[in-house]
């Protein structure tokens, strides 16, 4: 197991969490 793909899962996942709060935020 690397490191990196662990962490491009969690950038991947903070990513979606940003763009779901910023676009539920707008409404």
């Amino acid at each position: 197991m690397s490191t990196y793909e662990e962490l491009m899962v969690i950038l991947t996942t903070a990513s979606l969490i940003v763009l779901i709060l910023n676009y539920t935020h707008k409404k």
